[in-house]
């Protein structure tokens, strides 16, 4: 039988799931910026955009205010992006990507 791998141990490209409205938490980020030059300049960007300090609302905002659309939307998507820049900056390149 013939296989359209060229051997056993051929690495799969990664697939990322970006998540959507609902799984937004208090926190969200903060790891990505406390260990990532690249994720913390997303969530630097991000706030001038917006004119909001988003990031700390991230972090630190209570569960009420992460509910607000809102807020939601661009948090998830900040969340979303300094995840995949963090990830290229570790060398690992995704295959595929897709939203909820």
């Amino acid at each position: 039988m013939h296989s359209s791998r060229s051997s056993a141990s051929a690495v799969s490209p990664a697939v990322l799931l970006f998540p959507g409205q609902g799984a937004q938490f208090k926190g969200m980020g903060q790891d990505l910026a406390q260990t990532y030059a690249v994720a913390r300049d997303v969530f630097e960007e991000v706030d001038e955009a917006v004119k909001l300090n988003l990031s700390t609302l991230m972090f630190e905002g209570d569960a009420a205010t992460l509910k607000l659309t809102e807020i939601t939307q661009p948090a998830l998507l900040a969340h979303s992006i300094a995840a995949l820049r963090a990830l290229q900056a570790s060398a690992t390149h995704p295959g595929t990507g897709l939203g909820l």
